[in-house]
């Protein structure tokens, strides 16, 4: 299995104090044993809670976060995943972000228990299954195809790793947050790392382009180490979700969602993308 590959907004320019923080784990060739990890060493309580970064009490008040039609609540994990939405629309990011682990947990029970032979064909110990709960394993599986019969679990799994994204770039952007301009970097990291997991394993799911061109253009915006080039790569991913004919999402980048309100009065390759007259 090939490790996944460290982001980078704005082309070449590597966001150095992200990759320092995000702990992205891999297989190794033989299967059912944890690989090798990405960036620094993770510890035993963050393998407890992989990805899942905690914040104060409430979230800004978020002017647009529907991105996504209600999807229907078809099991336990949906259930979960649309309850943390409704959460994360109303503000509160943190309760969002319980409602997603709880998600990954049930979703993670429902693959075992409906493809555990398969994955077992495959080289995946169950007992190592039941007790991983690194995001970025679970997503490089659906990735290579071992949730293709079960495409539910694989729809699922790039809701939860979107989804959690979200919740957390709102925690980035959170004023009322007492952190650094690293630390508010890493966490659009971590935001940025779910929604990449999310289109890679579908490299046409709109949603995951459209948060990921926010995450660069408000880490870009806010002076962020790592992001002094990103307006570009905020353009190329809101490019590639306008190409997902599933949502407007021109009409929400340029009527809607105030994450691009500068850009609509500065940017002519922005206006010309969502069709707004020129400047």
């Amino acid at each position: 299995m090939k490790p996944l590959a460290p982001r980078t907004v704005g082309g070449q320019t590597n966001i150095a104090p992200i990759n320092a923080q995000v702990n992205v784990a891999v297989l190794e060739e033989k299967k059912g044993t944890p690989g090798a990890l990405v960036g620094r060493d993770i510890t035993a309580d963050e393998k407890k809670s992989t990805g899942q970064v905690l914040s104060r009490e409430t979230a800004p008040k978020i002017t647009q976060v529907g991105v996504y039609h209600k999807d229907k609540a078809t099991s336990p994990a949906m259930q979960l995943l649309n309850k943390g939405f409704e959460a994360d629309k109303a503000g509160n990011y943190k309760s969002a972000q319980k409602s997603y682990t709880a998600a990954f947990g049930a979703l993670r029970e429902q693959a075992i228990k409906q493809l555990g032979p398969q994955l077992e064909k495959a080289g995946f110990d169950q007992a190592w299954l039941q007790s991983n709960d690194n995001a970025a394993v679970w997503s490089s599986m659906a990735r290579e195809g071992h949730f293709d019969a079960a495409p539910d679990i694989k729809n699922a799994m790039k809701m939860y790793l979107n989804r959690n994204g979200l919740a957390i770039k709102h925690e980035a952007g959170d004023a009322k947050t007492e952190k650094s301009p690293d630390q508010r970097a890493m966490t659009y990291g971590d935001a940025m790392m779910f929604c990449t997991m999310a289109t890679q394993i579908d490299p046409n799911y709109g949603p995951a382009h459209y948060n990921l061109a926010c995450i660069a253009l408000k880490g870009s915006e806010a002076g962020l180490r790592g992001f002094e080039n990103a307006k570009g790569e905020a353009l190329k991913e809101l490019g590639e979700a306008i190409k997902d004919k599933g949502f407007d999402f021109k009409k929400l980048a340029r009527e809607q969602d105030t994450d691009w309100n500068a850009m609509r009065m500065t940017s002519p390759q922005f206006r010309e993308m969502v069709g707004l007259s020129a400047l």
